[in-house]
């Protein structure tokens, strides 16, 4: 049987999987939605992947930065 110390550590160790996959789910979502609308040569304004993604589909776009961890990309018009 198990004692309350290892049973949280377990439960911690499930929880933070869970985490981490679901943040694997959201990353791969967003990125999903920025490459169709750059297929599609649209405009992603502004996105930040741990917060939020902005999309403005008005105005064509040319990949501007990428920075590490966050994964920020920010994109201009033409």
């Amino acid at each position: 049987m198990l004692s309350l110390r290892e049973v949280s550590i377990v439960v911690s160790s499930r929880f933070e999987q869970f985490g981490a996959f679901t943040y694997r789910l959201k990353v791969s979502r967003q990125l999903s939605i920025v490459f169709r609308c750059l297929m599609k040569r649209q405009c992603v304004c502004r996105c930040k992947f741990q917060c939020y993604c902005l999309i403005e589909l008005s105005r064509p776009c040319v990949v501007s930065w990428f920075v590490g961890e966050g994964l920020h990309i920010g994109l201009v018009a033409k």
